[in-house]
């Protein structure tokens, strides 16, 4: 099946999207098919086989023209650790740390076909389908935090080729003495973060 026949559009601008909590009944209508390709594997293996796992949430971007999953966001609740005073023993001085509390985004994918879809006839290069739907996960995250749960941060740990697209949509790479968490299964993805503003 060729692109047009699956996108149906040439722009972002002019999909119907739905923006869903992942369930059970979604899970099997949207997500089982397995017609959902991002190009990364592990990704892919993640929103098949784990997407549903209780340590996490998962949201799925819906275009009703063909009705298929073309993105999905899982984030959980995370945190950041600074170093605020480099001169004592940090290894023995826990009051040296700062703890700030964050979404982490653990896994954000556009299906294959529409990653590089500019989102309107104007759009310049990189104002994409994809960006959009990321900000509008980050706003969604965004409520979240400032209704429920206080996070001052979103964190993410990028794929290296992704790090640029992430940068666009305001995130940046952790600062002198940032850490994050979960390091074992994110070797060579650099960690980024975006600054919550509540309004």
């Amino acid at each position: 099946m060729s692109t047009q026949e699956t996108r149906l559009a040439d722009y972002g601008i002019d999909l119907k999207i739905r923006f869903l909590k992942l369930n059970s009944n979604l899970y099997d209508r949207y997500v089982q098919p397995r017609h959902f390709d991002c190009e990364q594997d592990s990704i892919n293996e993640h929103i098949y086989d784990k997407a549903l796992d209780a340590y996490s949430t998962t949201y799925i971007f819906i275009d009703d023209g063909c009705d298929r999953m073309i993105c999905f966001c899982t984030f959980s609740c995370s945190g950041v650790m600074e170093l605020t005073d480099t001169d004592n023993d940090v290894f023995i001085a826990r009051e040296n740390f700062r703890v700030t509390s964050a979404m982490e985004i653990n896994y954000f994918a556009v299906d294959k076909r529409y990653q590089h879809l500019p989102f309107e006839p104007s759009s310049e290069k990189g104002d994409t389908l994809s960006r959009y739907l990321l900000n509008y996960m980050q706003k969604h995250l965004c409520q979240i935090a400032a209704n429920h749960i206080g996070a001052e941060r979103i964190i993410l740990y990028a794929v290296p080729k992704a790090k640029r697209f992430y940068m666009g949509c305001g995130f940046r790479p952790f600062e002198g003495q940032m850490t994050g968490q979960g390091w074992d299964y994110v070797q060579g993805c650099p960690p980024m973060y975006y600054d919550i503003v509540v309004k």
